[in-house]
C-alpha cells in the first residue's frame, strides 16, 4: 500500500474512530476522542499535499481534492478546541454533549468523502447525509428557534439536492455512467449544469437558494457554523465543480458567473441592516461564495483559475472559523446583537485583534490571503467588462459592510466587560495562523 493511501484511509479511520467512540456516554473521552481524531487528520493532511495523486474505483484524490481535505480537517479541528467553551453557553440539551461529538465528527467525515469520490452519485448521497446530521447538530439546543431552523434546514436543503439529484440522472442518461472523470458532454450541458448549479447552488447557499443560511448558522452552535460555513458550503461548490468541467457550454458559463455576482451583491445588502453577529457572518458566507462560483465559472476559459478559488476557500476557512468562534464566545456572555457589543477592544484585546484580523482577511483586504485569490479571479474576469464592473463594485460592497459593523463592535463608546484569555483563545490563535498563510499564499502563488 503507497504512503499517500495510508494517509487517506487514516484521516477516513480516525474521524470515523472519534464518531463511534463519542457514542460511549463519557463527554471527557468523547471530547479527547475528536481531538486527537482532528489533529491526526490534520496533520495527515497536510502530509497528502507532498505526496502524489492517487485515485482507484472509489477514491479521487487530486490536488483540489487535497486542499479541500485540508481544509475540511482543520475546520474540524478548530471546533473540537473551542466546543467546550461554546457547549458551557447550553442551557438545555436537546441531544445528550456525547452524541453532539459523534455527531460533529459524523459531519465531518460525510464531508471527507463527498470531495474525493469520482462518482457524482456518491457525492450527491455523502451530501445529502451531512444535511441530516448537520440539521441534528443545529437541534443541539432544546430551543423553538432551533427546531425551527433545523426544519427550514432541511426543507430547503433537501429540495435543492433533489434537484441536483435529477442532474446527475440526467448526466448519467447523457455519459452512460455517474463518474466525472475523463467525462465530457456539449448537448444538453446547459441543461445538466444549470440544475447542478440550482441544486448544488443551495446548498452552498447562493442566492436565491440562500434563505436557510442565516438561520442555521444564527441558531446552530459556533463550532458547528464554522463547519457549515468553512467547509460544508466549499465542499458543495466542489462537486458542482466536478460536473462543470465537465460541461461544455458558453452559456453555462455566464449563467454561473451571474448567479455568483447576484449572490455577492444580495448578500452584501443584507449584511448592511444585520442586527446579529452569527447572520452577519452567515452572509459574509454567502458573499465568499459568490466569489468562489464566479471563480469557478472562469474555469471554463481558465482551468488554473481553480486554485485562485482554493485560495478564497482556505483563507475563508481561517477567518470564518475565527469569527464564529468569537462569537460563540461573545454569545456566553450575552452578547449575541451587534449593537450588545461596544468597546470590544477593552473588553478582550484577544479577542478584538481575531475579530479584526479575521474580518480583514474574509473581505479581502491586501496583503491577506483572500485578496491574492480575489485578484487572481478578477484578473480572469477582466475581459468580460460588465461581469468585471459588477463583481468588484459587488465585493467593494461586501468589503465596506461587515468592516463597518466590526468597527462599531470594536472601537464604540460603551461598557467594559471582561472575557477571560482562555475563552478567546482559539479564535486569536487561527487569527494569528492565518496572518502566516499570507506568506505562504504569496510565496506559493507567485510560484504556480
Amino acid at each position: 500500500m503507497k504512503m499517500q493511501e495510508i494517509a487517506i484511509y487514516g484521516i477516513f479511520v480516525a474521524v470515523l474512530g472519534a464518531s463511534l467512540i463519542s457514542l460511549i456516554k463519557n463527554n471527557t473521552l468523547a471530547t479527547l476522542s475528536n481531538i486527537l481524531a482532528s489533529s491526526v487528520a490534520f496533520i495527515l493532511s497536510l502530509y497528502l499535499l507532498i505526496q502524489p495523486d492517487f485515485h482507484n474505483s472509489w477514491l479521487y484524490v487530486d490536488f483540489v481534492t487535497k486542499v479541500m481535505f485540508l481544509i475540511i480537517t482543520m475546520i474540524y479541528l478548530f471546533a473540537a478546541l473551542h466546543a467546550n467553551v461554546c457547549m458551557r453557553n447550553i442551557k438545555r440539551f436537546f441531544i445528550s454533549p456525547n452524541y453532539g461529538w459523534s455527531l460533529l465528527a459524523g459531519f465531518t467525515l460525510t464531508m471527507l468523502l463527498a470531495v474525493s469520490t469520482p462518482s457524482l452519485g456518491y457525492a450527491w448521497l455523502w451530501l445529502e447525509a451531512s444535511t441530516v446530521i448537520s440539521a441534528a447538530l443545529i437541534l443541539m439546543e432544546k430551543e423553538k428557534s432551533h427546531v425551527e431552523s433545523a426544519w427550514r434546514y432541511v426543507l430547503i436543503a433537501s429540495s435543492g439536492l433533489a434537484i441536483g439529484l435529477f442532474s446527475i440522472i440526467l448526466y448519467g442518461g447523457i455519459t452512460g455512467g455517474f463518474t466525472w472523470v475523463n467525462a465530457t458532454i456539449s448537448k444538453g450541458a446547459l441543461l445538466v449544469g444549470s440544475l447542478a448549479l440550482i441544486g448544488f447552488g443551495t446548498k452552498a447557499g447562493l442566492f436565491p437558494m440562500h434563505t436557510w443560511l442565516p438561520d442555521a448558522h444564527g441558531t446552530a452552535p459556533s463550532p458547528v457554523s464554522a463547519l457549515l460555513s468553512g467547509a460544508l458550503l466549499p465542499s458543495s461548490l466542489i462537486v458542482f465543480y466536478r460536473i462543470y468541467g465537465v460541461m461544455h457550454s458558453l452559456p453555462l458559463f455566464y449563467l454561473t458567473a451571474i448567479l455568483g455576482i447576484l449572490t455577492i451583491w444580495v448578500a452584501s445588502l443584507l449584511m448592511i441592516s444585520q442586527k446579529r453577529t452569527k447572520r452577519l457572518f452567515a452572509y459574509s458566507s454567502m458573499d465568499v461564495m459568490g466569489i468562489a462560483t464566479v471563480g469557478i465559472s472562469l474555469t471554463y476559459f481558465y482551468p488554473s483559475a481553480i486554485y485562485f478559488v482554493l485560495v478564497v476557500f482556505l483563507a475563508h476557512a481561517f477567518g470564518k472559523s475565527a469569527l464564529f468562534l468569537s462569537a460563540g464566545t461573545l454569545k456566553r456572555h450575552g452578547k449575541e446583537e451587534i449593537s450588545e457589543i461596544r468597546n470590544l477592544i477593552e473588553t478582550s484585546k484577544t479577542l478584538s485583534f481575531a475579530i479584526l484580523v479575521s474580518a480583514l482577511t474574509v473581505t479581502g483586504a491586501p496583503p491577506f490571503a483572500m485578496f491574492f485569490g480575489e485578484f487572481g479571479i478578477f484578473i480572469a474576469l477582466i475581459a468580460h467588462p460588465w461581469l468585471f464592473f459588477f463583481l468588484i463594485s459587488g465585493v467593494l460592497l461586501s468589503f465596506l459592510a461587515l468592516n463597518y459593523h466590526v468597527v462599531s463592535m470594536l472601537f464604540s463608546d460603551g461598557e467594559e466587560g471582561r472575557i477571560k484569555l482562555s475563552e478567546s483563545m482559539v479564535p486569536f490563535g487561527i487569527s494569528i495562523a492565518s496572518l502566516f498563510l499570507i506568506l505562504i499564499i504569496y510565496f506559493w502563488g507567485w510560484n504556480l
